[in-house]
């Protein structure tokens, strides 16, 4: 059987980001992975549309 040891999880606090969390938090409780967060940003958006 498969089973994860370690999870990349990319943050941009979209609400998709947030409806992936609980499955995060389940992998962290079940099989005990490490979890990295990754807060990713729209460089567009940062830097406005000027750039």
């Amino acid at each position: 059987m498969f089973t994860f040891h370690h999870v990349l999880f990319p943050v941009d606090f979209s609400s998709g980001c947030q409806a992936l969390a609980p499955t995060v938090r389940r992998m962290v409780e079940v099989w005990s992975v490490d979890v990295t967060l990754l807060h990713a940003i729209d460089e567009e958006r940062w830097l406005g549309g000027r750039h």
